[in-house]
């Protein structure tokens, strides 16, 4: 992940000197803010990129910051969207109180909900539990990978807020927003500072900032933000599908379909398709699948070379085999036929289960051998796929209207 980690601070760096250019008065210190104070590098930082203000004017360069003083949502939604969407603020309503365009700013990027933060109440301090899910939108807006700390890592998960959870675990796995102690208590109620806020929002520019968990303590999530588990089978019905650009029932253009999946699947988990498979850019060695196109009749379809032999599939297994589910959901044009297709391998591969099982489609004509061997044609919701699993470790799918 270290491309999306150099491109993602690359990219808000040129943000923040956009941002500074237009800076009148220059802070160079601020009295409640000494060089030995733990958050100093990242409050500096941030206010030299235009992001922060200080709290009073400053006397021959010198200011007052309030460090421990609450951030409040206004200002915590303020900062992010000019770090993320500078281009997008004057282009908002300018009606209403000091920070009505960064409102209704987030509230166009889908940073924010109508309905979150009390409906809008932006003058209330921000509670940390509030930051971790504004904080995990704008980097899912980034494109940073998606993991979950597991819940034993935070010592007071219980009184996290049901619907703050996932969020303060992604934080948590990351490393942007963590716990206050030794412990891993998280204080989801609690206020932000300042000081806090400019530290997290740092940490969103600056990969080398953050503290993120390792993999053995952290769970994969997919396109919805749900945990895998130990059976990827556990999330039928809630992957993310995708409204627009699914043009592979339609088109015959191997190039074209790979470069519109794979623009979904980089901003989600930073692999893609390549020719050699999947993988995290072109001079990586891919494996495990690719899209592949049929030589006669040009449909598209995929080629699956390596899967999990158990349930306990985990890291990058795991991610591998959700780019699967998610091009076999992308090349049919079907979340549900998607995810029959690949429960269908799954129970072939680890229980040996016959391919004449039902897995909810329509129907299924098979030629195979005792082994197994031969090639499937089945039909669900108005798509005919072939599977041709004729080779040893090897299976073909392509996809067509039934």
């Amino acid at each position: 992940m270290k491309q999306i980690r150099i491109f993602v601070f690359a990219a808000l760096t040129a943000v923040m000197l956009a941002a500074s250019a237009g800076a009148v008065e220059t802070v160079k210190a601020f009295s409640d803010v000494p060089e030995t104070h733990w958050a100093h590098s990242a409050i500096m930082t941030m206010v030299r990129g235009g992001l922060f203000n200080g709290k009073t004017a400053p006397v021959d360069g010198i200011g007052t910051f309030a460090p421990d003083a609450p951030m409040t949502r206004a200002e915590f939604v303020t900062v992010l969207t000019r770090l993320l969407y500078a281009d997008r603020i004057t282009d908002a309503v300018n009606e209403g109180p000091w920070w009505q365009k960064n409102y209704e700013t987030a509230l166009n990027a889908g940073l924010l909900y109508p309905e979150e933060l009390d409906g809008g109440a932006l003058d209330q301090p921000m509670q940390r539990q509030e930051a971790a899910m504004v904080l995990v939108r704008s980097a899912r807006a980034k494109g940073f990978p998606t993991r979950l700390a597991g819940t034993g890592a935070i010592a007071d998960y219980e009184t996290v807020a049901e619907s703050y959870r996932e969020y303060v675990r992604i934080c948590f796995a990351l490393g942007i927003l963590q716990g206050v102690d030794a412990q891993g208590s998280f204080q989801p109620q609690g206020t932000l500072t300042r000081a806090q806020a400019a530290t997290v929002i740092f940490r969103l520019v600056d990969g080398q900032s953050r503290n993120p968990l390792p993999d053995g303590e952290t769970e994969f999530v997919n396109t919805a933000g749900v945990p895998q588990g130990e059976n990827l089978t556990d999330i039928a019905g809630q992957l993310a599908v995708m409204e627009d650009d699914r043009p592979a029932l339609k088109s015959k253009k191997l190039v074209t379909a790979r470069k519109t999946l794979n623009k979904y699947l980089k901003e989600v988990y930073g692999y893609q398709f390549f020719e050699g498979g999947i993988a995290v850019d072109e001079e990586s060695e891919g494996e495990a699948a690719k899209l592949i196109q049929h030589e006669k009749d040009k449909r598209l379809g995929l080629e699956v070379t390596i899967w999990r032999g158990d349930y306990n599939s985990t890291g990058e297994q795991s991610i591998k085999l959700n780019l699967i589910l998610e091009a076999m959901v992308y090349l049919s044009g079907d979340p549900e036929v998607g995810y029959a297709l690949w429960s269908w391998k799954d129970a072939a591969n680890i229980n040996g289960m016959a391919y004449s099982e039902d897995f909810g489609f329509e129907d299924v004509a098979s030629d195979v051998d005792e082994d197994k061997r031969g090639v499937s044609i089945i039909a669900m919701n108005g798509v005919e796929v072939e599977v041709d699993n004729s080779e040893t470790d090897v299976t073909r799918y392509y996809f067509s209207k039934a």
